[in-house]
């Protein structure tokens, strides 16, 4: 009976064992096949940052390092494309710049951006390779709208939505493109694509994880970003959309605020062909970041004192606010709401300054006295008239002194250039009325 029951325990604990032994390698296998997308990592410099693992599914990018590396590799890619290259020129023994790469060479380093599966599916040769690339003359622009991500082991393919420009802004094609990264072997490959498509969404994906062999232009480099080189990006593409192709342009604006500023896509175009110069010069000069409940708020402004405000939710999302004073934002009431009467004087004023610089005078005539209005500028063109005639393209102010009379706000301010190409001052005495809530009400001397 003793040895009996010895065998039954014995059995009993041989069987927990092997229960044991399954579900440890039934747990190993499961965290090791386990598939995910995202994890969060600290950088040297301190910043959380995002890093891609291999996923099932196409995912939107969320690594803004991963993100403008492979644009840095479109832009490559159209570099070498390009049969008028600087690279492909050097000097000669008498200092004139000439081709220095013939057309079969280059041929052969278009051929060597592309990806083996690529090639062996189009059947394509070094002969037939401008049948699957762009017919690229001139340097060209990239700006990226969109990009999906399928992480293998060792590869990492992107399906990237954006347009190419020529210098000019001038739109060259609306492109959807395929970008192969190998991290391993710091190289990237190129597939075209030939579909038509609505959104980079569209598009399928096939990660074969081939490895990819790197040469001397298909370099995977991973530029340093930060919060400013975001806020270049965002500013360059915002630029580039708007002097080429202002229908995506107005779709980065804040919903609200651009029917309020703008009405309608055609008032956006008019506001982009009256202040063509100023766009294209726009250099933010100072930014603040801010973390807000459901997005990351970029507040920048340029050398002449533009605001350029980005709400974002992910890389290259985020809804774009040009000024200040069309909408009341958050951190502006704030400011207002804790000021004096003075304050809110020098604030007012200050939004009329910002939105004549911007050359958006139908908010500062909207803002005139009604009896100031119909004395001096009967008509919105004869305010506008006023404001080209006497004011500056860029106008900085300094305010003097401040007086109140029942209710009523006196100021005076002293306009400069804020380009210094003016030395003269221009002195204007400034009445405003503070109406309900943020409203008011402005006049000066004419």
């Amino acid at each position: 009976m003793g040895d009996s029951m010895k065998v039954i325990k014995i059995a009993i604990i041989i069987l927990i064992l092997v229960l044991l032994a399954v579900l440890i390698i039934l747990g190993i296998k499961y965290f090791l096949g386990k598939k995910t997308d995202t994890s969060n990592v600290v950088n040297t410099a301190g910043n959380t940052i995002s890093t891609t693992d291999e996923i099932d599914q196409p995912q939107a990018v969320t690594d803004a390092t991963k993100f403008y590396a492979v644009v840095q590799c479109i832009n490559n890619y159209l570099n070498v494309i390009n049969k008028n290259s600087d690279i492909y020129y050097a000097r000669d023994e008498n200092n004139n710049y000439v081709k220095s790469v013939s057309d079969e060479q280059i041929k052969q380093n278009i051929y060597g951006l592309l990806s083996p599966d690529y090639i062996k599916k189009n059947s394509i040769t070094a002969d037939n390779v401008y049948n699957y690339v762009e017919d690229i003359n001139g340097s060209a622009l990239f700006v990226p709208l969109a990009m999906n991500v399928l992480a293998k082991s060792n590869i990492e393919t992107y399906a990237v939505h954006g347009m190419i420009q020529d210098l000019d802004y001038n739109v060259i094609k609306d492109l959807y493109i395929i970008v192969n990264v190998d991290a391993q072997n710091t190289a990237f490959s190129i597939e075209g694509l030939n579909g038509t498509y609505t959104s980079v969404n569209d598009v399928e994906i096939v990660n074969n994880n081939t490895a990819i062999a790197a040469n001397d232009f298909n370099m995977y480099i991973q530029p340093k970003v930060d919060d400013q080189y975001i806020i270049n990006a965002y500013i360059d593409t915002y630029k580039k959309l708007a002097l080429g192709s202002p229908e995506y342009a107005y779709n980065l604006l804040d919903k609200d605020y651009a029917v309020k500023r703008f009405g309608n896509l055609n008032g956006f175009k008019a506001y982009v062909q009256e202040n063509k110069s100023r766009i294209v010069s726009i250099v933010f000069t100072k930014y603040k970041k801010t973390d807000e409940n459901n997005y990351t708020q970029y507040v920048c402004v340029d050398k002449n004192g533009n605001y350029y405000i980005f709400r974002e939710t992910a890389i290259m999302q985020y809804a774009l606010i040009l000024d200040k004073y069309t909408i009341d934002l958050p951190e502006f009431l704030a400011n207002y709401n804790s000021t004096n009467a003075q304050g809110k004087t020098a604030l007012n004023i200050q939004k009329i300054v910002e939105s004549i610089n911007a050359k958006d005078y139908n908010y500062a005539y909207g803002k005139l006295d009604s009896g100031f209005k119909n004395n001096y500028f009967p008509t919105l063109q004869s305010f506008e008239t006023y404001m080209k005639q006497n004011m500056f393209e860029n106008n900085k102010v300094e305010y003097g002194d401040f007086k109140e009379t029942a209710g009523v706000y006196t100021y005076a301010v002293s306009f400069t250039d804020s380009s210094g190409q003016d030395s003269k001052t221009i002195q204007k005495t400034f009445i405003v009325k503070l109406g309900t809530g943020t409203d008011f009400t402005i006049s000066f001397n004419t």
